[in-house]
């Protein structure tokens, strides 16, 4: 009896851990200086009154300027279109899954970029 009693517990502690739904919000960087240059991508997901956004910043070298977006958020999935050249983004849709160590995603009509953006600090902090 104490023994199933035990399994029970065990079964309800893990169904509980396996539910916690992942916190899409926060800073999501692979930005990095490298050889006079700034590289990678940032995205930081906010929550603001009834919806999600992001701000989107891109850089190739030449640092891009920040895009607000409107955010689609569907469980630890997101997606969002950018639609600025200022932001040294690819002007398209980008979609991702967010997971404990980070956002891994890509711009349509690119091959996985930017992959991994890990969750943590902004370069600029």
């Amino acid at each position: 009896m104490k023994g199933m009693a035990v399994a029970a517990l065990a079964s309800l502690a893990f169904t509980a851990i396996a539910a916690d739904p992942v916190k899409v919000t926060g800073m999501y960087s692979n930005m990095h200086f490298a050889t006079e240059d700034v590289i990678g991508v940032e995205v930081f997901i906010v929550y603001s009154r009834n919806e999600y956004q992001a701000v989107v910043q891109c850089s190739e070298g030449a640092v891009g300027v920040p895009q607000v977006v409107p955010l689609s958020v569907s469980g630890s999935s997101v997606s969002f279109t950018v639609t600025s050249e200022l932001s040294g983004c690819p002007t398209s849709s980008f979609t991702g899954v967010v997971t404990k160590s980070g956002l891994q995603g890509s711009f349509a009509g690119t091959e996985n970029y930017p992959g991994l953006l890990k969750r943590g600090r902004s370069y600029w902090q």
